[in-house]
Formats: C-alpha cells, structure tokens, sequence
C-alpha cells in the first residue's frame, strides 16, 4: 500500500528531471504560444484567463500545481490534480468538448 506522505515521483522520473531544471521556465512563453494556436484554446484563455490583468499571479496558479504533481507528497499531487481538473471543468462553449 502506499502511503499519501510518499512521492508520486521518484528523483529519477523524467518529470522530475525535466521541472528541477531552471532553464524549464525559459520555455514557458513558447508552450503558451504553442498552446493558444489552436482556437478553441485561445478561446478559453481569452474568456477564462486572467494573464494579461494579472499575468504573475496567472503564472503562479500554473507552477504551483506543476511543482505539486511533480516534487510533492501524493496527497498534494492529488490535491493539484483535483483543483486544475476542477478549474477546467467550468470552461464550457463552442469547440471545448
């Protein structure tokens, strides 16, 4: 059984690899700009997204959870999951299936 006080990832994951690198966040705007290509995207960004208002705090409810899911407990990997699964669950319209 496992406990919810382990990792969900080992320090040899690959998401760990890849998220105590620094140089990740470098590649932020381009994942963004990959990202909101796609209309049905850019759609919700545009009507649910606070990141042109408040483009800080924006970033912070995304690395929060990532660093959650990847160096956290399961607990709090869970918790992230629930919360972003949550968050997009509201974001309903044409082309958000």
């Amino acid at each position: 059984m496992t406990s919810t006080n382990e990792p969900l990832f080992t320090d040899a994951s690959m998401i760990r690899r890849v998220h105590r690198e620094g140089v990740t966040l470098l590649g932020g705007g381009r994942a963004l700009l990959m990202q909101i290509a796609h209309p049905a995207v850019a759609a919700g960004v545009a009507e649910h997204s606070s990141f042109r208002s408040d483009p800080v705090q924006r970033l912070l409810r995304t690395l929060r959870p990532t660093l959650a899911i990847a160096f956290g407990t399961r607990a709090q990997a869970e918790r992230a999951v629930a919360l972003i699964n949550a968050t997009h669950r509201k974001v309903t319209g044409p082309g958000y299936s």
